[in-house]
């Protein structure tokens, strides 16, 4: 039997919805206890925990223990529907897909993140 076909170089498609990569680092995700009546955290969320120890959106201008990433979330939370996310808390992240709420993601979020083990990339 004879086949027609075009054969090429296949190329793995761009992990586009991913906010981690496992191809450069194992990546360490612990589902966490999130703030309830937050409305909706985005994925790639950097994160803190607040006086309680609940996960909330990272504050870089807060005088408080917010002002301290912990991680970045891996998926979408409705913190008014659910309390548990899974916070990336060691690996690599796309930079282009990291968000800081009320604000961009600067250089000093960046340090701030690389001293606790996670590194962008992108």
């Amino acid at each position: 039997m004879t086949v027609k076909a075009n054969i090429g170089t296949y190329i793995p498609p761009k992990p586009e919805e991913a906010v981690y990569s496992e191809e450069r680092h194992p990546a360490v995700i612990l589902t966490k206890s999130v703030k309830a009546g937050q409305g909706v955290l985005e994925k790639g969320t950097i994160v803190a925990l607040d006086g309680s120890g609940l996960v909330v959106p990272y504050n870089p201008s807060a005088s408080d223990s917010t002002a301290n990433p912990v991680g970045v979330l891996v998926e979408r939370v409705d913190t008014d529907k659910e309390t548990l996310g899974n916070v990336l808390v060691h690996g690599v992240v796309f930079r282009e897909r990291l968000v800081v709420k009320d604000g961009s993601v600067t250089a000093d979020d960046l340090k701030k993140l690389a001293s606790i083990g996670i590194y962008s990339i992108g």
